[in-house]
């Protein structure tokens, strides 16, 4: 199977996912994107030099090789 999942993230001011959730993808991915997603950390978004969580909308392709 292949093909690409959509998901949205909230990340907290540490880049740790508090919050992810599909908003696309074949069903057959969305398992895979998801805990893939929960395990990576981020670099945090910056307001006025300081560390602060944030959404945003994160693309997983699945390419057969």
């Amino acid at each position: 199977v292949q093909g690409t999942v959509v998901l949205m993230m909230v990340v907290d001011e540490r880049g740790v996912p508090m919050q992810v959730r599909v908003l696309d993808g074949p069903v057959a991915l969305q398992d895979a994107a998801l805990q893939a997603a929960r395990q990576w950390r981020f670099e945090p978004a910056q307001m006025d030099g300081h560390p602060v969580a944030a959404s945003f909308r994160l693309t997983l392709n699945f390419r057969l090789r």
